[in-house]
């Protein structure tokens, strides 16, 4: 598994992640339920760039937030 570094204060919020980028993010969540939560639409925001999908940095955050603050 891909691992990324720490996400820093301050760090580029517009910084586009890969999946596996953000299965690491999410503490080593499976890409199958990455990817179904993209299918089914509940997971954070997913960006279409061709045969691609990439998840902005600050959708990712707002989606944790959410998820926090709904539990």
């Amino acid at each position: 598994m891909e691992t990324i570094a720490p996400i820093a204060p301050g760090e580029d919020q517009d910084r586009l992640l890969t999946q596996s980028e953000l299965c690491a993010l999410l503490g080593g969540i499976p890409a199958r339920s990455v990817r179904k939560w993209t299918a089914e639409g509940t997971g954070p925001r997913a960006i279409r760039l061709g045969k691609y999908v990439r998840y902005r940095l600050s959708d990712v955050r707002a989606w944790i937030d959410a998820k926090a603050a709904a539990a």
